[in-house]
């Protein structure tokens, strides 16, 4: 993560692009293709990095290495989700279904509301054009990934140049240009390990998912948790119930050792995650709401979900048996 006060502008990356032979040749040398949108088929590891090697996790953080820079990090989720023996491409068709249900469902109720019954074809057509343009979204979401790619080529090469490493990531965007120009870095270097070992701790500090302006001594406050708590309680989001191990985990990296069938409990997901969602037999998550990434996926792999679970993380312990009751936001820790 880049210093909040020095964020890279599009201006460095245009250069940086243009500086390299141009936009389009950058792209091209690069392996991308100008459409996003997913292959039918299976991929070989080669075809999936050639494609989508842009991504990272987090996608917007310059400093944060590319799914191409680090095969093995895919290679690990493939491995996982092919041991699971859980079938995407059947997943996929049950959504499709289950979307053409829900739509039948949402056409007949319209037709029990006289005052619905003459606009039914009216929102029915606006719904197909939603579904239509709305993976736009997602394009443009990863053609800012692809930009954000090509500018962390240019810094990483600008930073073996200059000897200054990955340090370049916790300058400011002049002091960037500085180092390119090979002025006296000395000291901008030793700035940037300062930033890097702040980073670090300001990572370790506790925050209160919900803070108030009135409340601001909570930040670096552990509360005290509860003792020999029996259950959790948080917001349902996917309902159904799950019983099984709990995998407590903090990053992706140590989620890839997810065994099929066990509850996976961490502070938030993001889209990276996905493919857990096909191992994992239910979820519990610190944050989250309706409308988030992993209550949205969770919805769709019908995986009983609670979020919004206090401390989970903290309060579960790896390998405990719980059960995930998300027909009634209850998870249930048993010993």
């Amino acid at each position: 993560m880049l210093p909040h006060s020095t964020p890279l502008t599009t201006g460095l990356l245009f250069r940086s692009a243009l500086h390299s032979g141009g936009i389009g040749r950058a792209f091209r040398r690069l392996g991308f293709k100008y459409t996003c949108s997913a292959s039918a088929g299976k991929l070989s590891l080669y075809d999936f990095l050639k494609e989508y090697g842009h991504r990272g996790n987090p996608d917007w953080d310059l400093a944060a290495p590319r799914w191409r820079e680090d095969p093995a990090r895919v290679q690990r989720l493939v491995t996982l989700v092919s041991r699971s023996g859980a079938d995407a491409a059947a997943q996929f068709e049950m959504q499709k279904e289950a979307r053409k249900e829900a739509e039948r469902q949402f056409y007949d109720d319209m037709g029990k509301r006289w005052w619905l019954r003459p606009l039914r074809k009216v929102i029915m057509q606006e719904l197909r054009y939603y579904q239509l343009y709305s993976p736009l979204r997602e394009t443009t979401q990863s053609i800012c990934y692809m930009w954000i790619e090509l500018t962390r080529q240019g810094l990483l090469e600008a930073g073996q140049r200059s000897r200054a490493g990955e340090l370049l990531f916790y300058l400011a965007i002049d002091d960037v240009e500085r180092v390119l120009r090979g002025e006296q870095i000395r000291d901008l270097l030793e700035r940037a390990r300062v930033r890097r070992r702040r980073l670090r701790l300001t990572r370790a500090i506790y925050v209160p998912h919900t803070l108030r302006s009135d409340d601001l001594e909570a930040i670096g406050r552990m509360p005290e948790l509860p003792k020999g708590a029996q259950e959790l309680t948080g917001h349902v989001v996917s309902s159904g119930v799950a019983e099984g191990r709990a995998r407590v985990v903090t990053d992706l990296e140590e989620a890839v050792d997810l065994v099929p069938g066990e509850i996976l409990v961490t502070a938030t997901t993001d889209p990276a995650w996905t493919p857990l969602f096909l191992v994992a037999g239910g979820l519990v998550l610190e944050q989250g709401g309706m409308l988030s990434h992993g209550a949205i996926v969770a919805r769709e792999y019908g995986l009983p979900a609670v979020v919004n679970v206090a401390h989970a993380t903290h309060i579960i312990r790896n390998g405990q048996h719980i059960t995930v009751n998300a027909d009634q936001g209850r998870v249930v820790l048993n010993s």
